[in-house]
């Protein structure tokens, strides 16, 4: 249906189906979705009350049957699986029992007027088991499908055997099954079973979604809106809804972005929100209705509360609107992906722009100040910008400052240090009453308390055998201390260059000490840290929340410290080549002392 059709449909079933909308939550305490009442989850269909007992008789028959046949096969597959390939026995595998049981089922599929429709269902699923032959598979499955729907067209079997049908499709072909399918759903009555045949449909003219071609997709796609606005509700609909909402919300992220990159030419242009396009939120609201209706809980969630807190909120401005929707992001868009982090800096940086010095802007940096650390440099830099520029509000710029101070921090290098300490050390001076001043002076002391210059905190452990010691063991030793965990700093890659950079100073007044934030025994350690190549001797200290990681500043790894043979630290997290720059000059220096006496 073209898109027009499903917006309309798409509003007329929210009116008719679609739980009232409620007052928009706020972004940071989102309330749980009030989708009306609790729905089964799809494909979770209650327990048949309306077999024959002559049915029920002759099934737990033969799941006692399937039961031995089960148990026949696993003993078979063990006794072959001790043999050599050569040896294994191919020829003499428990027979399936579905061909000795057929005739039982096929007779009570006929018996009485109609016969019996959860035989007739039996047949459709067992066919590919009973006949080895496809001919013979496919007619028999016919028979029966073609029974169903002449007989039972509304029944809940006919859903089943729709589904049941795809193991043969090999068997039928392509355009015979798409054909039998087709006519299924034109005989099928009842919103579960025509829905079922528009899925199973989807899923053969797509040659089971191998076929991406965009004709194909269209094709899908027309089957899916009939599902959707056709039959809201249904199981069917409602994995439908999944499928849907997922490419939707990929488009929308890349709309979003799209208007992200437009409103800041117009910014460029000197051009105000009036001459803005509309936001996205509005278009794509649109496009869930009809997959909410169809009882999609993503697009219902959206539909009942994401885009009615995103209209209350415009209400106020399009920059409270957008600082609403960047919150929401914050807490709800996929984790992992940086193109929904790009989205909501973009926003930011759009308002920052706008409505810097007003107290919306606050508020969004005082949500950026709660994750700063994970987040990207050059895009959070661009958002900073007009707020750092402007001293109108001591708040909003306190708190850019100790945002960019911290993903400075965060970058986890000696140079991310050297920027980010001026940023603190300029919010304590200038803004010392701000809230985040508090932050910023923990951050600050953090730093301060492994700064190069400053004397190693304590150090100590029991090693990979078992063995205390502690760093003062080595006493006029040039030392590397360097934490990690088998993930950050202890993957095969960085045991590798580890070990290269060790092979210049072997011999030699040096000792590289690991501090593993791993809660390894000895034994684990070397089944697999040790297997991988660390033979450097290190200090199992648990987690990064222990005693010694919190001394030393630990926040992100690796974290490599060059501590001097007097103990002070010389360097943290050098470049590499720098860092062994300054190995050598100080590993020569203590060489040179010796020497002398």
């Amino acid at each position: 249906m073209h898109l027009a059709l499903r917006k309309l449909l798409g509003l007329v079933l929210l009116c008719a189906g679609l739980p009232a909308v409620h007052a928009a939550p706020r972004a940071q305490d989102p309330q749980p979705a009030q989708d009306g009442p609790k729905k089964r989850a799809f494909n979770n269909k209650p327990k048949p009350t309306d077999q024959s007992q002559e049915f029920i008789t002759l099934s737990n028959a033969w799941k006692g049957v399937m039961n031995e046949y089960s148990g026949s096969l696993l003993r078979f597959d063990r006794a072959n699986a001790g043999l050599p390939l050569d040896k294994r026995d191919t020829k003499n595998a428990p027979v399936h029992p579905a061909a000795a049981w057929w005739q039982r089922f096929e007779e009570l599929g006929a018996k009485g007027e109609h016969g019996d429709p959860d035989a007739l269902l039996w047949q459709i699923e067992q066919a590919v088991n009973a006949f080895s032959d496809p001919a013979a598979r496919t007619s028999a499955a016919q028979k029966a499908l073609d029974a169903l729907l002449q007989n039972y067209p509304e029944h809940r079997t006919l859903e089943e055997a729709l589904d049941a049908l795809r193991p043969l499709y090999e068997s039928f072909g392509h355009a015979r099954f798409v054909a039998l399918i087709s006519a299924a759903h034109a005989k099928a009555k009842g919103s579960e079973n025509q829905a079922r045949a528009l899925l199973v449909q989807a899923w053969a003219v797509s040659d089971r979604f191998k076929d991406v071609s965009e004709k194909c997709a269209q094709e899908v796609q027309g089957l899916y809106d009939e599902i959707l606005i056709g039959h809201p509700g249904t199981r069917a609909a409602r994995e439908v809804a999944g499928r849907v909402y997922s490419g939707l919300e990929r488009e929308f992220l890349q709309a979003e972005l799209a208007w992200i990159d437009a409103v800041r030419g117009l910014q460029k242009q000197g051009k105000g929100p009036k001459d803005w396009p509309r936001q996205p939120m509005y278009a794509w609201n649109d496009k869930f209705l009809p997959v909410a209706a169809a009882g999609g809980p993503e697009a219902s969630k959206f539909v009942n509360h994401v885009f009615p807190g995103y209209q209350q909120a415009e209400g106020n401005g399009i920059g409270f609107g957008l600082v609403w929707l960047q919150s929401w992001w914050m807490i709800h868009s996929p984790m992992g992906q940086p193109d929904w982090v790009r989205a909501r800096l973009g926003l930011i940086e759009i308002a920052a722009r706008e409505f810097h010095g007003q107290p919306l802007v606050t508020s969004a940096l005082v949500d950026l100040s709660k994750d700063a650390s994970s987040l990207p440099l050059e895009l959070l830099e661009p958002a900073l910008a007009p707020v750092l520029a402007d001293d109108a509000s001591p708040k909003a710029q306190a708190l850019a400052y100790f945002i960019r101070g911290m993903a400075r921090c965060a970058q986890n290098e000696w140079a991310g240090w050297q920027a980010g300490r001026p940023d603190l050390e300029l919010v304590l001076q200038k803004y010392p009453t701000e809230d985040i001043a508090k932050r910023a002076q923990d951050l600050l002391a953090s730093l301060l308390a492994v700064w190069p210059g400053t004397p190693a905190p304590d150090f100590r452990g029991s090693d990979q055998d078992g063995v205390a010691f502690k760093l003062g063991d080595y006493s006029g030793f040039i030392c590397v201390i360097d934490f990690g965990t088998s993930q950050e700093g202890l993957t095969a890659e960085d045991i590798a260059r580890r070990r290269e950079a060790q092979k210049p100073f072997k011999g030699r007044p040096f000792r590289w000490i690991g501090g593993v934030c791993e809660g390894l025994n000895p034994r684990a350690f070397h089944e697999n840290l040790g297997a991988a190549g660390v033979d450097w001797r290190c200090a199992i200290l648990g987690s990064r929340g222990s005693d010694v990681p919190g001394l030393w500043s630990i926040q992100f790894m690796p974290a490599v410290f060059v501590v001097d043979g007097e103990g002070i630290i010389r360097g943290r997290n050098l470049p590499w080549a720098e860092q062994q720059a300054l190995i050598e000059k100080l590993v020569s220096e203590v060489e040179a002392k010796r020497q002398k006496k």
